[in-house]
């Protein structure tokens, strides 16, 4: 299937006996804590079915991060985290990581980061999870959105106070801060080559944000639905809209380079809840998205209508992540975490 892209993808791993290289976009480096924490399976050994979560969460799960081709970290509305081994469906670490829900996590070069209703931000290591290693406060409101630089030493984090805040890992200290009138973050993602952050919004304007001082370079013009999640690749943002009863609901993907709009997609009925770029290899770039609707769509960027389309049967879809170039994790509001994967013709399977 090629060369696979996701915001997802944390590791950097290839098999002697394979004629295709897993390669992350942004090369992450990987410690010999997190190899110790990975499974020997290859990828092709995934556990297909609903992860164990009757044992991991007891809410909705809010967000999910990949950690390496059988590993995922969760958030959850419960407040806790919980990594996973998926080539065992069994549960590595589950711990109580903030006084409120948990509404995102993101794992990078053994890092480990929370954001919380709680108004703070955890910080933990893969290799002793369960020990936090600093909690950043400064926040006013839900911190909404988080995401940490290539060598896990900065992170980039946005709340529903207005404003956005970059961090000093080793300090714990915020370096700098910006705040927007009615900037209400719902997602962002660091570009961490171009110095740059795309970040959504409940004003339904995106702003690319210049991480050496902190600055909004561009936005684009506003937009009729809120922007509810987002995904990076190259030089092309994707972003999910909010909506219901097929009126908004829609995706978009933009051109950072020319700044304009490439495509719009529809076919959901309520709000996108997740997107994320799955392939860029061939002619055409590929994504997936879920939504409140309770649908994985697959899609292509040279077409409007989805590919592939799938009932999870998970009611409301909350947040997806690829695991590997043929497999989908997608968290829900009140059944744990689903996997689906993708055949070489497109096509979606579910598994139960």
């Amino acid at each position: 299937m090629g060369k696979w892209a996701s915001k997802h993808r944390r590791y950097s791993e290839s098999d002697e006996g394979t004629k295709n290289t897993m390669t992350k976009r942004r090369k992450r480096s990987t410690s010999n804590s997190q190899d110790e924490l990975k499974s020997k399976e290859t990828q092709n050994n995934v556990w297909l079915g609903k992860v164990a979560t009757a044992d991991c969460h007891n809410d909705a799960v809010t967000s999910i991060d990949v950690v390496s081709p059988n590993l995922c970290i969760s958030a959850s509305r419960d407040k806790t985290i919980a990594i996973q081994d998926l080539s065992k469906g069994t549960l590595l670490h589950r711990w109580n990581a903030h006084s409120q829900g948990v509404t995102k996590v993101c794992c990078c070069n053994s890092v480990i980061a929370s954001a919380s209703r709680d108004l703070t931000i955890g910080v933990w290591n893969l290799d002793n999870p369960k020990s936090c290693r600093g909690r950043l406060s400064g926040h006013t409101l839900v911190v909404s959105a988080l995401d940490i630089n290539t060598e896990g030493t900065k992170l980039f984090s946005g709340s529903r106070d207005n404003t956005v805040r970059i961090w000093d890992l080793e300090t714990q200290q915020c370096m700098m801060e910006n705040n927007i009138s009615r900037n209400l973050v719902t997602d962002l993602k660091w570009a961490h080559q171009e110095n740059m952050v795309i970040q959504t919004s409940e004003d339904k304007i995106i702003k690319i944000w210049d991480t050496r001082l902190l600055e909004v370079v561009h936005t684009f013009p506003v937009q009729a639905q809120i922007q509810t999640c987002c995904d990076l690749e190259e030089k092309r943002c994707l972003t999910g809209n909010n909506g219901f009863s097929g009126q908004g609901c829609q995706l978009n993907l933009w051109d950072l380079r020319h700044r304009q709009m490439l495509n719009e997609y529809r076919g959901h009925a309520e709000t996108v809840s997740g997107c994320s770029f799955f392939d860029t290899s061939g002619p055409y770039t590929r994504f997936v998205s879920t939504s409140n609707d309770g649908t994985l769509r697959l899609w292509k960027d040279i077409q409007q209508a989805s590919v592939s389309v799938q009932q999870l049967g998970l009611g409301t879809l909350t947040c997806i992540a690829s695991l590997n170039d043929n497999t989908l994790l997608c968290g829900s509001l009140n059944h744990g975490i689903g996997v689906a994967r993708v055949g070489s013709n497109d096509t979606l399977t579910v598994t139960s």
